[in-house]
């Protein structure tokens, strides 16, 4: 008797879970990146599918992920989804389990040891969702400690956890392998957090990261904020919940390639080898390694976009299901990949630039960059540097000294990090007669002579003296 049930080898249509949930998470948090958004719908699918099985010649590839977003604090709407989706639709799934195998949401701040004992008594199966994942390492910096718990997550991401026995843990039993998805959020202080090195030589190589200017104007409609209420937004998350909390209570579910797709792995797979290649060949090793590392997420994305594709026939199957990759599904992978690697080529660039450049490396000062911010706000967009540090309090009003500097250091690092922007003397004669008095500037000396030196000013990203200049001539 045939117990399977072969799922996606039919002409029927169905919707796409990873594409519908992207789509719902857009139109309720139209703020954030759509990338993200996907990112978040692969997770969750993710987190509940250890019971997905994808074999290769050399055994199974589990189809755990780890995803990474980079952006300004405050300003890329990271967070919102993790907290307004992600952790909720995870705790309805968790209710509608009942008698939970295994906790789905683990940990987000831990130690080494904490972690295996974690794994070992309560739960080796789950997905680790952090806000500000650089913050795992700070908590560590000056103990010795970052690299090995960088080397633990690195292993951890291959389903390995090593007995760790130490004076205050003796620990006794090991979990039986372990399947954990991740998915974090970052700001550009992690360039200065971790170590560009050990990064590059295995934990950062695992994941996936989105990178976005938050700056960038976005464009939706605003009635879409409105009009829904606590009973329509638990129906939405309800929505998601339910079939991922019959996907994850299966024992088993089987994947199935036939001839054609097997030859689109192949194909793939050896074109990412050849950027591989290509790269190590313009002595870009560290991004070669990169690509060499997540060329196995070929074979977790495209059995993940299968289940996505034939999630209501797989939750609902009432035999063992067997769900069929395509074509489309290894070349969606495929796309997402390389656009990763570009992202990651971005990170290596932009890392390179924090690490020869003079940028506090030491702290996380978002707090601090936040609130210059405001002040810049508040002055109308630009200031001068040394009105800036009298409103942060680094300089006593009455002081003829001039800044530190320690925080000459801060204001040229939060340039760097894109917090503010230098006006160039250029932009500052081209300021406005109105602007340049607020700002306590003067182009002519006491002599009728032209300044040659000006102050050092700094504005926000989106100030514009162009369309300062336009603005005053459509008034006049």
């Amino acid at each position: 008797m045939n117990n399977e049930e072969n799922i996606g080898d039919s002409e029927k249509s169905e919707d796409d879970f990873v594409k519908d949930l992207q789509k719902q998470i857009m139109q309720d948090i139209p703020f954030t990146n759509s990338f993200w958004a996907e990112d978040i719908a692969i997770s969750l699918l993710s987190a509940v599918s250890g019971n997905l099985q994808f074999y290769t010649r050399v055994g199974r590839v589990p189809v755990n992920t780890w995803f990474m977003a980079i952006a300004q604090s405050s300003r890329g709407y990271k967070s919102p989804p993790l907290n307004y989706f992600l952790r909720p639709i995870i705790k309805k799934i968790e209710q509608k389990s009942g008698n939970l195998k295994w906790k789905i949401l683990l940990p987000s701040s831990f130690s080494m040891e904490g972690m295996t004992e974690f794994l070992a008594k309560t739960s080796n199966r789950g997905i680790i969702v952090n806000d500000e994942i650089s913050a795992l390492f700070k908590a560590t910096q000056g103990k010795g400690y970052t690299i090995s718990l960088m080397e633990f997550l690195d292993r951890l991401f291959d389903g390995i956890v090593e007995p760790r026995y130490t004076r205050q843990y003796k620990l006794d039993e090991l979990p039986d392998g372990a399947y954990v998805s991740l998915i974090g959020a970052t700001t550009p202080t992690i360039y200065h957090v971790l170590d560009y090195d050990t990064f590059t030589s295995g934990f950062g190589m695992r994941f996936l990261y989105e990178l976005w200017d938050p700056s960038q104007e976005i464009y939706y409609d605003v009635l879409q904020l409105f009009g829904s209420d606590s009973g329509a937004r638990e129906s939405i998350l309800e929505k998601y919940a339910v079939p991922l909390s019959k996907i994850y209570s299966k024992d088993i579910i089987k994947t199935r390639v036939d001839d054609v797709v097997m030859v689109e792995f192949a194909k793939y797979r050896q074109e990412l080898e050849d950027r591989a290649s290509e790269e190590e060949r313009r002595h870009n090793q560290n991004l070669a390694n990169y690509i060499e590392k997540v060329s196995i997420y070929l074979f977790k994305l495209a059995p993940l976009f299968a289940l996505s594709r034939n999630i209501s026939s797989v939750a609902n199957s009432q035999k063992e299901a067997v769900v069929d990759i395509s074509v489309q599904d290894v070349e969606r992978a495929y796309n997402k990949i390389n656009r990763h690697i570009d992202n990651f080529k971005q990170i290596l660039s932009n890392w390179n630039i924090y690490k020869n450049s003079k940028a506090v490396p030491i702290s996380d000062y978002t707090p601090t960059y936040e609130a210059m911010v405001a002040f810049v706000r508040e002055a109308g967009g630009a200031i001068t540097t040394r009105s800036l540090a009298i409103k942060m309090g680094w300089l006593d009003a009455n002081s003829s000294s001039g800044i530190t500097e320690k925080y000459s250091e801060i204001i040229r690092s939060s340039i760097e990090l894109h917090y503010l922007k230098k006006l160039s003397p250029e932009e500052i004669r081209s300021l406005p007669k109105e602007t340049l008095e607020k700002l306590g500037i003067s182009l002519i000396d006491k002599n009728g002579n032209p300044v040659k030196k000006l102050p050092y000013v700094v504005a926000l990203p989106e100030f514009s003296v162009e369309a300062l200049n336009n603005k005053i001539e459509e008034v006049k």
